[in-house]
């Protein structure tokens, strides 16, 4: 840079009126000044033929943080939270066997953190995603219907490698199940609901979630057409009516499965009071700590008692949620690489995990027929978290780079 061009930038920056201008070209003639300096004062040390490193540098650095606050942080730090939930809860990576009194004391807390606070993951994705709809949304409804399209998309995409991989690993692999009976072992309501086929050792499908957005985006289309006003009054009262339903079905030890469309009706009207009326959340956050409190202590208690509860539609995950969203969306965590990452491949994680999770212990359970001394012990869900979150972290590299990276974030 000349000194020529470094005049002009100095006094382009002095002519201006505009506030936002007024900041930007303070930023742009401050960077010009330092690579002025710097410049100048590399050609004494150094041979200009070096100088292109610094610029790609400094290059670098502009770029990160002109594109820095184009991601909200308490929406990165909230989906964040959520995928590192579904990885402990899907995962199981700290267990205890042992019948003394500190390992019963620590298995019961595991216990109690994986059913009060992990499972909370899966409404907070809702209300996230929600959220973003609800914000996004407009009144040509073109963009409503965009998104729509797209959940379809991404549902059809993983259902069909789902079935997919399920052949492939029960039918031509591990061949736990044959070819001619492979129709009719599946349940095609339950295929389309996206929860089968289920997985040995790994579970039911988790393309589920995907199912239910759908239904609860189009749902909350329809909600925005309520007027503002009505709806701040209206959520509040949906709140309070599913508080009393789930609390209803924990005492009379009614069990609602977990992908029932009714476990997460109550989240659009907290994603449409997140969205519009932040401001009430984190003014009752203690409120809704309290609450969250006393559910979960009195489900501590039915669980002890053997009563039968169901995974989502309990009084303490719905205070959960509303729990993490006022402490945890406020948060100024600030510029965090892991974070955001975790956020920006969250669904390409949830998608994945599981699928290592299987192989990989289809692996260790081969092993351990050919290797005598290798027990199941503390050690191996370790090993095994361990390896799905390296196999997964690698496959979303890999994809990241090829056109399929439009269904892992």
């Amino acid at each position: 840079m000349t000194a020529s061009r470094f005049a002009k930038n100095c006094l382009f920056f002095l002519s201006l009126q505009g506030r936002d201008e007024f900041h930007c070209c303070f930023a742009n003639c401050f960077f010009n000044i330092f690579i002025f300096c710097i410049r100048n004062y590399l050609n004494i040390l150094m041979c200009k033929k070096h100088l292109y490193k610094i610029y790609i540098l400094f290059f670098y650095f502009k770029m990160a943080s002109s594109s820095s606050s184009s991601r909200d942080i308490g929406l990165d730090t909230l989906k964040a939270f959520g995928i590192i939930s579904v990885l402990f809860w899907h995962l199981q990576p700290i267990q205890i066997y042992g019948e003394d009194i500190l390992s019963i004391i620590i298995r019961m807390l595991v216990i109690t953190i994986n059913y009060q606070l992990f499972l909370v993951a899966v409404p907070i994705f809702f209300v996230v995603s929600i959220y973003l709809f609800l914000k996004k949304a407009n009144s040509d409804n073109r963009y409503s219907f965009k998104r729509l399209l797209n959940l379809f998309k991404l549902f059809a995409f993983w259902t069909g490698f789902h079935l997919i991989f399920y052949f492939i690993t029960q039918v031509a692999i591990f061949k736990t199940i044959e070819f001619e009976n492979l129709i009719s072992s599946l349940d095609i309501t339950k295929v389309l609901l996206g929860i089968q086929p289920s997985l040995p050792l790994a579970g039911d499908s988790v393309f589920y979630f995907l199912f239910n957005l759908i239904f609860l985006t189009a749902l909350a289309f329809m909600y925005k057409q309520v007027a503002q006003r009505n709806r701040q009054i209206l959520s509040i009262a949906i709140i309070i009516i599913f508080t009393i339903y789930f609390e209803f079905l924990s005492i009379i030890g009614i069990y609602i499965n977990y992908y029932r469309l009714d476990n997460f009706i109550v989240y659009i009207a907290i994603a449409d009071i997140f969205a519009t009326t932040p401001k009430l959340l984190s003014r009752l956050k203690y409120l809704y700590l309290a609450i969250y409190i006393c559910f979960s202590v009195q489900d501590i208690i039915f669980r002890e008692m053997g009563m039968i509860m169901s995974i989502y539609a309990r009084g303490s995950i719905l205070y959960a949620s509303l729990v993490i969203l006022s402490f945890i969306y406020p948060l100024n965590v600030g510029e965090n690489l892991f974070i955001k990452k975790l956020a920006k491949y969250s669904l390409g994680i949830y998608a994945f995990h599981k699928y290592w999770q299987y192989l990989i212990i289809m692996f260790i359970i081969q092993i351990q027929s050919q290797i005598s001394f290798i027990r199941y012990n503390t050690f191996i869900p370790l090993l095994v978290t361990f390896l799905v979150i390296i196999t997964t972290a690698a496959t979303i590299f890999i994809l990241n780079k090829t056109p399929l990276k439009v269904f892992i974030c």
